[in-house]
Formats: structure tokens, C-alpha cells, sequence
């Protein structure tokens, strides 16, 4: 199964497509916030999965969706958030602490604009900024996630270069 995850989009959606048409298909995207609505209006490949919460900048803007959501991925469990309810910015102790003491394999979230990937249990997996060509990407199959971090770039001369590394 693959996930692609993205993050504070905050309104570009251009990058949010340049994105999401890098990655085609996928089985399932998730948006950690700061821009869920993004993903209306953008075209997604396909009838792909699609688990968003709302970030502080969504609430703000009076956007009724959830601050959490549970996915299971081939037997695993996953939380998503945006990160702001657990301080991320400063400590990453208390969303790792929220999501072990609930059973959870792994948490997706946001908010920070930093990329960032610990693989102890649980996981915790910001994809970065979407909105300066950040994403992540999980493929999960038989109990396990294997974790990548991509970014979206362009050339000095113009042209786009889609980038990808294993963090």
C-alpha cells in the first residue's frame, strides 16, 4: 500500500498537483493540515484513500474537520494530526507519548515546516512543507512502513526536477 502524506499546503495548490501527479497512483493521501481544503481542488488519480485533519491555520479559517484521525495500514495503526494540540514545535514528547499510550504504530503530522522522521515506536513522520514542494511517502505492506521523504524543486533554469531521498 502507498501513502503519500503531505503537510501545509497552505493554499498552493499548484505544488499540492505537481505533487500528487509525481507520486501517481497511490492508494491513499493524507493531508496533516494547514491547507486540507487544498486537496478539493487539485485531481487526485483514480478513487485514492483520503484521511485530513485541520490545522490551527484551517481552524482559524472556520473549517469543520477533525483534529484526529485514526488510519489502519496493513494491520498498522496510525495517527494524524496536525501537531499543534501537542506543542511539536517545541518538544516532540508529548505527541509520541499520546499515540504510544493509544496504541498507535505511527503519527503523521505537521505544523513545524521541518521535515522529520524517528523510527522508534511509535513513529512520528512530518513530510515537511507542501507548500515549498515537501511530501512523504510510506509504503506499507505485511506490517511494515518503510518511510521516504521527497521534494519538488526547480531548476535554476526553469525546468522541474522532482528530487527524492531516503531519510
Amino acid at each position: 500500500m502507498k501513502i503519500l502524506v503531505v503537510s501545509d499546503s497552505h493554499g498552493n495548490t499548484v505544488m499540492l498537483q505537481r505533487i500528487i501527479d509525481r507520486e501517481s497512483p497511490f492508494d491513499h493521501i493524507v493531508h496533516c493540515g494547514d491547507g486540507a481544503s487544498d486537496l478539493i481542488n487539485v485531481r487526485l488519480p483514480g478513487d485514492p484513500g483520503l484521511t485530513r485533519v485541520a490545522g490551527n491555520v484551517d481552524r482559524a479559517r472556520g473549517m469543520d474537520l477533525p483534529l484526529l484521525e485514526a488510519l489502519e495500514a496493513e494491520g498498522l495503526r496510525i495517527l494524524v494530526t496536525h501537531g499543534d494540540a501537542f506543542y511539536v514545535k517545541s518538544d516532540y514528547g508529548p505527541i509520541a507519548e499520546a499515540a504510544r499510550a493509544h496504541g498507535f504504530d505511527a503519527v503523521l503530522f505537521g505544523h513545524t515546516h521541518i521535515k522529520y522522521l524517528r523510527l522508534t515506536r511509535p513513529i512520528l513522520f512530518n513530510p515537511g512543507p507542501a507548500l515549498g514542494g515537501s511530501y512523504g511517502v510510506i509504503e506499507a505492506s505485511g506490517g511494515r512502513m518503510n518511510f521516504r521523504h521527497a521534494r519538488w524543486m526547480e531548476t535554476a533554469e526553469g525546468r522541474k526536477e522532482a528530487a527524492g531521498r531516503r531519510e
